[in-house]
């Protein structure tokens, strides 16, 4: 079963690049991933007007990869080019988002959304209706990420403060960094990574299929 990986950062370096296809592969046995990336988005997605410019880009490059792989992932938790990708293409297209999202609402009451952003993709909003939500201090794109580790943390505790029974990380950075085992392991409360919510449906999606 070979899914392709639609990265929504411009990335050089091949194992960076391959970062989210690897966890997946390392999960869910039976998964074969090839990672790709859009160009000229060195700090990836973080505003309405670099979304729009990513999901043009993603739905060219998946309408390139769709005759070599089983299905399409765009990692990515605004999910661009996701619904225009799906009456186009032959193969299954998820999106970070919207998987997220469903198992969010599957095992939490109250369900906290962490974001890098000034508000809530919208795939995460329309699907959860009711939540709640912070934003990781000092961070305005993915990159940030990976100096903000303790501010991740305690954006995760100003959830739980307003009460929250499970946490969602609505950044496919938040699973670069594995800020969801850390979470988890700081507070005991289940934190919901984006990238492993998409594998979850995948494998479920690509194994349906084949009668397993």
């Amino acid at each position: 079963m070979r899914v392709g990986v639609i990265r929504v950062i411009t990335i050089s370096e091949k194992e960076e690049l391959e970062r989210h296809g690897k966890l997946i592969e390392r999960l869910f046995p039976g998964i074969e991933t090839v990672s790709a990336c859009i160009q000229d988005q060195p700090r990836g997605v973080y505003d309405r007007e670099t979304e729009r410019l990513a999901a043009e880009k993603v739905v060219r490059l998946a309408s390139e990869m769709e005759g070599n792989v089983d299905a399409i992932f765009i990692s990515c938790a605004a999910d661009p080019g996701v619904e225009e990708l799906k009456g186009k293409l032959s193969v299954p297209v998820v999106g970070a988002g919207e998987c997220l999202a469903s198992l969010a609402r599957a095992l939490g009451q109250k369900v906290g959304v962490l974001t890098i952003a000034e508000g809530v993709p919208e795939p995460i909003r329309r699907d959860l209706r009711g939540f709640l939500w912070e934003k990781v201090e000092g961070a305005e794109s993915t990159l940030d990420l990976r100096s903000r580790l303790d501010s991740v943390l305690q954006a995760a505790k100003a959830l739980l403060r307003k009460g929250c029974d499970v946490i969602a990380l609505a950044c496919t950075g938040f699973s670069t960094i594995g800020a969801a085992p850390l979470i988890r392991r700081e507070t005991g409360v289940p934190a919901l990574d984006p990238v492993v919510a998409a594998g979850s449906v995948l494998y479920n999606l690509l194994c349906g299929e084949r009668g397993w």
